[in-house]
């Protein structure tokens, strides 16, 4: 368990703060101070955590225990030992007014960004009935000031900053230092272009229909109501591009095509009227995907000819599909059937090209029969040379071109790679630490060696799980590529890179006879004994027994 007080500087407790604790893989715990400003977090108790303290809607700065403004600054702190107290410097508060035609703006949303590196990234709020608010909490270095801009949101307006303008570049930066108040300049919304226009069918209207138009890098949306009209206010200015879908219609762009091609240039307060969408009646795509038991986790996704517009579709139980709203022409269908135990990939035919699937308007009557292909899979154990499972390790594999496979080591230290083509992988497991002063691990190569041009590499057929995929990795405090246990036992320096030096002075670096398994005090080749790369010491992991099984 962590525990501990959170107070302000005057001393008095801190009720409603936000309290995260972070191990070093950044996964979290949350919890919240009470009224006293005691707070506590069940956590597992063989991890070490950094501790975060967020006083959300409080004029407090958040930081980390002890004191730090950074997560990698921050102390670890180890389940069950000290309290861990913090005290919560007072914030800078940035206010002002918003308004439109002159009225104060009631309800809208307003977002305090910093700009600096010293700056809480956002404080959100919202206006009173006179248009004003006030961000709290907000960051700087001591006695500094940082920059933030203001953000405004508010339904029937572009989204704006102040000083009424669509772009950040085009922001005013506002100079907020901590225990002040930075007075903002009003803004006075802009209206944007309002955007009107009607959907037609077949049949005539398109009713209720989802309609959106993008524009200035934001996208407004509305509905087509009972006689297939529609209209948008607050679309910012700039190239406009609109598009309309509903179930039995084709999603259609406008003018009236499967994809973008054409976009409408607007500008503020323009009126543009008679937009007009002709939606054809839906083709789709239906068939089956053939594979064995539950198939409702495969996701598929039709991509038309250019590879530009995707509509996707849940498959079901029994593997039936139907993906409409498509638009007459030729679609290919890409497979997401990871979940399943199949490969993610395009529908191919016999000779692995991909399949092309010709629709019609108007009809689906087009089956299709989708059999993935069989993945295979790697499962194992990565732990370090302590017997102690490594959390949070990456599994990489490689095989030519192919599509790299990645996961992850759970907290027991056990991997599951999946999603795999039948090839030659090799195998490399690697621990990238967030910081650089957390304790590492070398990375490590199937099977067993820590140089990767002694990397083997692991066949698989498809469908086949590899069983007993496990990696052993050298513990590397001190970041310098080379494990603690082969430094402690050739005298060299754990707790400081020496990876560059040369112990022996005969002209190879340490880091180098650690990956040829070299001795670095012996001048003459391997006489003080040789590990063959393993970089272990003797601590040999090569050879391990594959025992496999086909699903």
């Amino acid at each position: 368990m962590l525990s501990g007080v959170v107070t302000g500087p005057d001393g008095a407790p801190l009720a409603g703060v936000t309290v995260v604790a972070y191990d070093t893989q950044l996964a979290s715990t949350v919890g919240t101070s009470s009224e006293d400003g005691t707070w506590s977090l069940e956590v597992p108790d063989d991890r070490r955590y950094r501790v975060r303290f967020v006083p959300l809607g409080q004029n407090h700065v958040e930081r980390y225990h002890v004191g730090a403004w950074d997560y990698c600054d921050a102390a670890l702190v180890d389940p069950g030992q000290d309290e861990v107290d913090v005290m919560l410097p007072e914030g800078g508060v940035l206010s002002g007014v918003v308004a439109s035609g002159g009225e104060p703006v009631a309800g809208a949303i307003v977002r305090c960004r910093g700009e600096s590196t010293r700056a809480r990234d956002e404080v959100a709020t919202t206006t009173d009935s006179d248009g004003v608010y006030a961000c709290e909490g907000l960051d700087s270095a001591s006695s500094e000031a940082a920059d933030y801009t203001v953000r405004v949101e508010q339904p029937g307006h572009p989204d704006q900053y102040v000083p009424g303008v669509i772009s950040s570049t085009e922001a005013t930066l506002f100079r907020v230092q901590r225990g002040m108040t930075t007075e903002a300049d009003p803004i006075e919304l802009l209206d944007g272009v309002t955007v009107s226009g009607w959907l037609d069918g077949s049949d005539g209207p398109v009713v209720g229909a989802s309609v959106h138009l993008y524009s200035g890098g934001q996208v407004v949306s509305t509905v087509s109501d009972a006689d297939g009209g529609f209209q948008a206010e607050g679309v910012p200015e700039g190239d406009l591009i609109a598009w309309a879908s509903r179930e039995g219609w084709s999603l259609t762009y406008w003018p009236d095509d499967d994809r973008p091609m054409q976009a409408l240039a607007v500008v503020e307060d323009e009126v543009v009227e008679d937009l007009t969408l002709f939606l054809e009646d839906e083709a789709a795509l239906v068939g089956l995907v053939e594979v064995e038991g539950d198939a409702s986790g495969i996701t598929l996704l039709a991509f038309n000819d250019a590879g530009t517009v995707g509509i996707g579709a849940q498959v079901e139980e029994d593997g039936a599909f139907r993906i409409g709203r498509l638009h007459e022409g030729s679609y290919s269908l890409f497979v997401y059937a990871e979940p399943e135990g199949y490969l993610e990939d395009y529908a191919r035919d016999a000779d692995g090209e991909r399949r092309w699937f010709d629709v019609e308007y108007g009809t689906d009557s087009y089956p299709v029969l989708i059999e993935p292909q069989e993945a295979a899979a790697f499962r194992g154990t990565v732990t370090d040379e302590q017997g102690a499972p490594v959390y949070g390790a990456t599994v990489y594999a490689t095989s030519g071109e192919l599509d790299p496979g990645l996961t992850k080591t759970a907290e027991d230290g056990t991997y599951e790679l999946r999603g795999l083509s039948a090839a030659d992988w090799e195998v490399e497991v690697f621990q990238g630490q967030y910081c650089l002063n957390d304790p590492d691990h070398v990375s490590v190569y199937w099977a067993g060696t820590v140089d990767a041009r002694r990397a083997s590499t692991i066949a698989v057929a498809a469908g086949e799980v590899v069983e007993d995929v496990d990696f052993v990795m050298p513990i590397d405090s001190d970041h310098d590529g080379m494990g603690d246990g082969w430094e402690d036992r050739h005298g060299l320096h754990v707790g400081r890179n020496d990876a560059a030096e040369d112990k022996d002075q005969d002209g190879v670096a340490n880091l180098t006879e650690y990956l040829d398994g070299t001795n670095p005090n012996d001048t003459v080749g391997c006489r003080g004994g040789c590990d063959g790369g393993t970089g272990a010491g003797g601590f040999a992991f090569l050879g391990l027994l594959l025992v496999r099984r086909r699903r």
